[in-house]
């Protein structure tokens, strides 16, 4: 696997350094939109109604300062289309708030920086899309990691290893159930019983194929 990638961009860098610098020489500030691209999304991620992938990413990048718009896929563009021209290609990267494992594209749009130096001391930032680059792909980072989380929670099959902490003295079957693909388990010198009877490593390894390592005295 590659991984997933990252990639946010100013739309028309060019002509927005331009207004950048008019705005500069008459004193002004100017906003302008930010692109982003997130490359090997897996499918899957999201939730069908509270928890929609663009609904969180939307949150996440709502609450950049300056921000004041939000779209994935087409958009508002998607207003004047007809169905035979919205297809699952322009969905995106997201179907039902659920990653289809195509990019995820979205668009965020900034408002220029209010304190403008004609009229105030201190502050003289012409424009914020810029620096903000680096803070819209951390803010898609932290929401994919999230979600690949809370995905994996849900998905217990993918656990590969389970550690349970140091002075936790009893523990329940249910901690292995539905994890098809877990290797190995830290079970330590602290764990007295498992669902109220007395823990017996050598019972409790004999359950469990050969190749599932159990770690501790």
């Amino acid at each position: 696997s590659k991984g997933i990638t990252i990639k946010a961009e100013i739309e028309n860098e060019d002509d927005l350094y331009e207004r950048i610098h008019e705005a500069w020489l008459q004193g002004d500030t100017c906003g302008g939109i930010i692109s982003c691209t997130i490359k090997g999304c897996p499918i899957g991620l999201g939730e069908p109604i509270y928890d929609k992938l663009h609904a969180t990413l939307g949150m996440a990048m709502l609450s950049i300062n300056a921000v004041k718009g939000f779209e994935y896929g087409e958009g508002f563009a998607a207003a004047a289309m007809k169905g035979s021209e919205h297809n699952e290609a322009k969905q995106g990267g997201i179907l039902g708030g659920i990653s289809n494992g195509e990019d995820i594209n979205f668009r965020i749009a900034f408002k220029p920086i209010p304190t403008l130096g004609k009229e105030h001391e201190g502050r003289h930032d012409v424009c914020a899309v810029p620096r903000a680059l680096p803070i819209v792909e951390a803010m898609a980072a932290l929401t994919v990691v999230d979600l690949l989380f809370s995905n994996m929670a849900a998905k217990m099959d993918n656990l590969k290893k389970i550690v349970i902490p140091d002075g936790v003295t009893t523990i329940g079957y249910g901690a292995f159930y539905h994890c098809d693909e877990l290797e190995e388990v830290n079970i330590p010198t602290s764990v007295t019983s498992i669902e109220g009877y007395a823990f017996d490593k050598t019972a409790f390894v004999e359950n469990y194929p050969d190749d599932f390592v159990i770690v501790g005295d």
